[in-house]
């Protein structure tokens, strides 16, 4: 018998965590190999009975901490302190479950200035419908201050740039194999400083980056390191790397008016990276999409968004 700390979420609709002192758990043997099991979690949420029947113990530590100065009974390869469970981000039981994790930041509170970045992972690709919700302690929504991206196959990059200075609640949600949507975890904001103009993302469009309905191919991309592009002198030219040799063609949409451009768009493939090239006729945001060419049929796979600071 395992004692500890226990994370709950104070509501169905919130996983903001109390947590709860005087929880017990198990750790069998099996086979030679430590697990732990939970019976009181199990039988309280019939629904996540199964979760709770050896279940990983990186996602197990996400909600119990065993208070034995024994580290081992964590059963990780590097065990965590008291101090980084408290303050870690709490990710809901239905999510946790679903194998989704919170790759950065560490801590549920986070402290910044101008703009900061968060990322998760969704290893068994059951999210859909993603979505992120950035509010003010007035309850105003400032959406339009977040940019979401897929950067690989099963990671969202969120990237946040506040509009002035203050305290938000940034609500990471989505759909887990149902229709309805759910929040998956939630972080506390302390924006210190923002810079006097910040510039709005388009509305347009909600997640950029790999286009989840072709798969197959996206599993041929490295992990993009942008997927938001900003351009000084009104020349685009960035590349991004792929296992393979592609057969691309891209398309260019000024957001301004919705103005296609794709005669102004070139393309260049080697066997380890496309090259995207263009010389962007106006100030403003412009929308990139990238098809890969299969007996002759386009499969969109890749948006990128640029921002071009002159024409």
């Amino acid at each position: 018998m395992v004692r500890g700390l226990h994370k709950i979420p104070t509501d169905q609709d919130s996983p903001s965590p109390v947590v709860c002192g005087d929880h017990c758990w198990n750790a069998v043997v099996l086979a030679g190999k430590w697990h732990v099991v939970d019976c009181l979690c199990g039988a309280n949420n019939s629904s996540m009975e199964s979760f709770y029947f050896l279940p990983d113990p990186e996602q197990f530590i996400n909600n119990h901490f065993p208070l034995d100065l024994d580290k081992s009974w964590q059963l990780l390869s590097e065990p965590i302190s008291l101090e980084d469970f408290n303050q870690a981000p709490f990710i809901s039981e239905t999510a946790m479950a679903r194998g989704i994790k919170v790759l950065s930041p560490k801590t549920r509170i986070v402290n910044m200035s101008n703009s900061f970045e968060c990322s998760i992972t969704d290893s068994r690709a059951v999210l859909t419908d993603f979505s992120v919700v950035l509010s003010s302690e007035d309850g105003l929504v400032h959406n339009e201050f977040v940019f979401i991206s897929r950067v690989d196959v099963n990671t969202y990059l969120i990237h946040i740039r506040p509009p002035f200075a203050g305290n938000f609640r940034l609500t990471l949600q989505g759909k887990m194999s149902t229709t309805v949507t759910e929040i998956l975890t939630e972080f506390v904001v302390m924006c210190l400083s923002a810079k006097k103009r910040v510039q709005k993302f388009p509305s347009d469009y909600k997640t950029w980056g790999i286009e989840p309905k072709f798969l197959e191919f996206a599993e041929e991309l490295c992990t993009l390191s942008r997927t938001f592009q900003v351009v000084k002198n009104g020349k685009l030219d960035f590349s991004f790397a792929t296992k393979s040799c592609w057969e691309v063609y891209a398309s260019l949409q000024w957001l301004g008016d919705g103005r296609g451009l794709d005669g102004s768009i070139g393309t260049e493939s080697s066997p380890s990276q496309v090259t995207l090239k263009s010389d962007l006729p106006k100030k403003g945001f412009y929308r990139v999409c990238v098809y890969r060419r299969e007996s002759d049929v386009l499969y969109p796979v890749l948006y990128f968004l640029v921002y071009s600071k002159k024409g």
